[in-house]
């Protein structure tokens, strides 16, 4: 889930994106639940969000070629999920950011439509965490019937 703070003149209200297609959005509002176009979306958000994801503690903020540690080991999980496939990997290796885990960063990434740099940022850690097994998980919005409002009074 993303938190989105949306703007209507000189009003900011902070909404919880659950649910995005390609065309539409849904919207946990303070007082309501929305299904909204994405182009109206776009008309009330200036790009300001918070990403509620479940990483674990203690985490760097960029992971890299040659680091090393616990997180490593998380982030091979996580692309073994991701990529769907089991990379083996020598227990100590497990630890370490190598070649082969840069290469899977990067396919990882182009599958997400990211910089395929190789290095885990913020956008890459996001895409990481959606293969996280427990916790909450953006889905798609629920089908809209024919003639239905569409909820995209903010």
């Amino acid at each position: 889930p993303v938190l989105l703070l949306l703007r209507k003149g000189d009003a900011a209200v902070p909404v919880l994106l659950s649910a995005i297609d390609r065309e539409r959005a849904l919207l946990e509002l303070p007082a309501a639940t929305a299904v909204v176009e994405r182009n109206v979306l776009r008309d009330f958000w200036g790009g300001e969000y918070r990403a509620l994801n479940r990483l674990p503690g203690g985490f760097p903020a960029t992971l890299r070629i040659n680091d090393e540690g616990p997180a490593v080991s998380w982030v091979r999980d996580q692309l073994d999920r991701a990529l769907g496939e089991e990379a083996p990997v020598a227990d100590e290796a497990a630890l370490r950011f190598d070649a082969d885990v840069e290469r899977r960063v990067r396919r990882l990434q182009e599958k997400h439509g990211l910089l395929a740099d190789g290095i885990i940022g913020p956008e890459t850690w996001f895409a990481l965490a959606c293969y996280v097994d427990e916790g909450p998980r953006l889905a798609r919005p629920p089908k809209r019937e024919q003639g239905a409002p569409d909820g995209a009074s903010l």
